[in-house]
């Protein structure tokens, strides 16, 4: 049977798998973002500082000086992967009201296969039909959506993950259409999120649905000068709803 991909609501037995998802999906962007607050000002600024503090205060000589870029770097490095794990710690222990996860089902020859990219998976949101019961079950995916904490009437999603193995534009498109479902169903009239400079692909499957930018702006994650870029989305769910019923 060809593998697919249910979208359904989260149960409570899902809790394990769902917090290692998440856990694993914020660090997997720890890497690319060291790299961006690497060419950035900050660290020409911590060098300096380095340079002066071993030069005028511990009396080392200027051509030794050097020794503070391995140390700089690798600080930048302890305060990017510590913020990612904490965050990624935060995220996973949260307790959603409502949450939707991407559940993958394979046969279990498939899972011997390497080339996971290349193989086709159906998005669809029950089994009915399906003989299961051969099938190897792993989620894949998960997002939560919660009432805006500062926006009347509208709702946030947040504590998103995915699994980079499996086809990630199809995933993030059926896991926010349920999201903007339940939103149409608690009479909220916009959805909005967050994203990071690294989440290129994030953005741009929200972009497909019809989110647009709301601002971007930089979040403080170490003092005031380590800092993320980070873009907000929004989406109006009435016209989203509206448009998809001209084309049923």
């Amino acid at each position: 049977m060809k593998p697919f991909i249910l979208i359904r609501e989260y149960r409570k037995t899902d809790d394990i798998f769902t917090q290692e998802l998440i856990k694993q999906y914020i660090m997997s962007y720890a890497w690319s973002s060291f790299i961006q607050v690497l060419f950035r000002e900050i660290t020409l600024q911590l060098v300096v500082l380095m340079w002066a503090i071993l030069f005028i205060f511990v009396g080392i000589p200027l051509h030794l000086c050097f020794l503070s870029i391995p140390v700089v770097i690798f600080l930048i490095i302890f305060c990017v992967y510590a913020v990612h794990f904490n965050k990624g710690i935060e995220m996973a222990n949260a307790n959603p009201k409502c949450c939707f996860v991407a559940e993958a089902y394979e046969e279990p020859l498939l899972l011997l296969n390497n080339n996971d990219e290349k193989i086709e998976y159906d998005i669809v949101d029950a089994l009915n039909g399906f003989d299961v019961n051969t099938m190897k079950k792993k989620i894949v995916g998960t997002i939560s959506i919660r009432s805006h904490e500062s926006l009347h009437n509208s709702g946030w999603l947040y504590r998103f993950a995915i699994d980079h193995k499996y086809p990630y534009s199809d995933i993030v498109e059926g896991l926010t259409k349920k999201a903007i479902q339940h939103s149409a169903s608690q009479g909220w009239g916009r959805l909005e999120t967050v994203t990071t400079e690294c989440q290129d692909e994030v953005r741009e499957s929200y972009s497909k649905l019809g989110f647009t930018i709301r601002q971007v702006y930089h979040r403080q994650i170490v003092g005031s000068s380590l800092r993320v870029m980070k873009t907000q989305l929004g989406l109006d769910v009435v016209k989203y709803m509206a448009a998809n019923i001209k084309h049923q």
